[in-house]
Parts: structure tokens; sequence; C-alpha cells
């Protein structure tokens, strides 16, 4: 089964328009095959770095490659989501950030638009992280990437469940991007225009899902049709000036193809 994308032709939008490498439940690549005639960008999704057999072989790096060039698409980056980089734990910081850095190496043929970058707050072996802690290890592990060589504007960190503003200082200092998760954000309650106000241009990735609200726990990662009208208008108005690039970031063909259904309704 493929989705129906008649009606989002490559090119259409100023922004890219994509979606995960994991709508079916294959392996990156045949989600690749699948989706790249019909999208303008693929997220890469890395989201486990050990063993080290879960990276992208070489040779599916070289078909990856190859795809690209068929399609005529582009890719964005996920990194890895289970190790961190804002732990107060030095030395498996040090190895997440060795980790991070032979992802990016690994990817790096492929030109990624973005590598969007997790900073997770919470508890760390039964210890709770505070805020300075958090981000001191978090500009720390930055400041160690940074210096290997990675460009600070090609990390995209995202807007977890947290204030999105306790990100500000550390992408001020380090220069990064960021990456707007809408159905964190949502999930959380925080205010959709305040954080496009205060991040602008500094926006290059935008992870869009809705969040079903109908059961006793909260989902996101769902279709867009349970954004609210309210949502669809913040988010709308972004799109008519946003030149970055979107993640329809659901993982089953339904809720994909009725997100782009669903999409047309923002681009009105």
């Amino acid at each position: 089964m493929y989705p129906d994308l008649t009606c989002h032709p490559k090119g259409r939008y100023p922004f890219r328009l994509g979606c995960p490498s994991f709508i079916y439940p294959e392996d990156i690549v045949p989600n690749v095959e699948k989706l790249g005639p019909f999208m303008d960008e693929i997220e890469l999704l890395i989201l486990e770095s050990m063993p080290a057999e879960r990276l992208p072989s070489t040779d599916q790096i070289k078909t990856l490659l190859s795809l690209k060039e068929e399609f005529n698409i582009t890719y964005n980056v996920h990194l890895p989501t289970d190790i961190s980089l804002s732990g107060f734990s030095d030395v498996p910081r040090k190895l997440a950030v060795d980790i991070m850095k032979k992802v990016f190496e690994r990817m790096h043929p492929l030109s990624p638009e973005t590598f969007t970058l997790h900073l997770p707050f919470g508890r760390e072996k039964n210890r709770e992280i505070q805020r300075p802690v958090w981000e001191e290890n978090s500009l720390k592990s930055l400041e160690e990437l940074v210096a290997t060589g990675v460009d600070p504007q090609t990390i995209s960190i995202e807007t977890l469940l947290f204030p999105f503003e306790w990100l500000k200082p550390v992408v001020d200092t380090i220069h990064t991007s960021v990456c707007m998760d809408v159905g964190h954000l949502i999930l959380t309650n925080q205010d959709l225009r305040k954080m496009i106000l205060l991040y602008g241009e500094k926006i290059t990735m935008m992870h869009l899902h809705g969040v079903d609200r109908t059961g006793e726990i909260p989902k996101d990662h769902q279709a867009l049709s349970y954004l609210t009208e309210g949502e669809t208008d913040t988010i709308g108005a972004m799109l008519k000036t946003y030149q970055g690039g979107i993640s329809l970031e659901v993982f089953s063909y339904q809720n994909l193809q009725s997100s782009l259904e669903f999409f047309l309704t923002l681009m009105k």
C-alpha cells in the first residue's frame, strides 16, 4: 500500500514536507524506497545507538544516497535517544558525545539538512537532575561535539516535555538551531505562538503531529486531525513564511495518509 500524495507534488511549498523512515514496519531503506517518490524529505530515525549495528551500514548509506538522487529528496536525521548529552554522570556523558560524533560521521555522506537532538531532563539513577546541572552539562557536551568539527547550526535541538524557554541559553551560546515539536508543546500545554516568537528563524525543523486527548492519558504522534482550530490557525500562519523542514511525525501509513489530507487545511 502506497500513500496517495497526488495533491502534494514535490516542491509545492516553500518548506520541505517529509515524514519519518518508519511509516511501514520495515527498515530505513524499504521505507525510503516507498516514500521517496512522494515526499520532499525523509526523517531518518537513528534512535538507538547500541549495539553499533543499529546504525546504517556503509552499504545502506550508499543505497540511501542513490535513492536521494533518484527521487530528488533530502534527509534529516533524528539522533539517538538512548544516550544523553545532558546527564550529570561524566563518563556516560562523554561516551554519548563520542557516539553522537560517530553518527554524524556515518550520516555525513547524505548531507542531512538537520540533525535533531534530544537534551533529556528528568531523573537519572534515582536522582532528580536540577536545571542548572542539566544546562551546564548540555553546554559542555555540545561544546565538545562542536570542537570535533560538527557545524552547530546543523543541530536542531528538539522541544521536549519541559518549558521551551529552557533551551534558549543553550541555543544562543552554541548557536544551534531549534526543532519545534508541536505535539510535545501541545501535550504540555505550552504556547505555540510564544515559542514561534522566541525562536523565530532558528526553527529549522518542525515535528508536526496531533495529540489525542480522548483517553485518560493524552497520546501524541497521532494524526493531524486531532489539532484544534486554534492550533491549526497558529501553525498555518507560521507556515506562510516558514522555509525549513517539516516531518509529519506519525508512525503508520494510516496516520500519514490522514495527516496529509488534513495538511491541506493548514495551507488554506
